[in-house]
């Protein structure tokens, strides 16, 4: 990414992914679940969080194209910017409700 903002959206991305993965295993030992069932949990959610950041990197890859190959005003710029900051939080949104989704089914399953 050569915009240094979409490139630090990506990376506020995964670090939101992260924390959001480190917080489910949190929530699922303090559920009392079983080693081996949270990190079954795990092993989906983290894939959720991969794809996720695939998405995000084809999207950014896609909005840097854009902002790159044709001249921008500033204000049509911070257009693009804007609009690559609300979907990175439709996906972070959308990453948390399948974590909590997850989370609740798991434990469901356990007891």
């Amino acid at each position: 990414m050569s915009d240094p903002q979409l490139a630090d959206l990506r990376s506020h991305a995964a670090e939101v992914i992260t924390r959001t993965q480190d917080d489910a295993l949190r929530q699922l030992l303090q559920a009392g679940l079983p080693e081996g069932a949270a990190l079954d949990a795990m092993r989906r959610i983290s894939t959720f969080g991969l794809q996720a950041l695939q998405e995000l990197d084809t999207l950014f890859r896609q909005f840097d194209e854009l902002v790159t190959t044709e001249e921008r005003t500033p204000e049509h710029q911070v257009w693009f910017n804007d609009k690559a900051a609300a979907i990175l939080l439709q996906v972070q949104t959308a990453f948390a409700t399948l974590v909590a989704a997850t989370i609740q089914k798991t434990i469901e399953e356990y007891r």
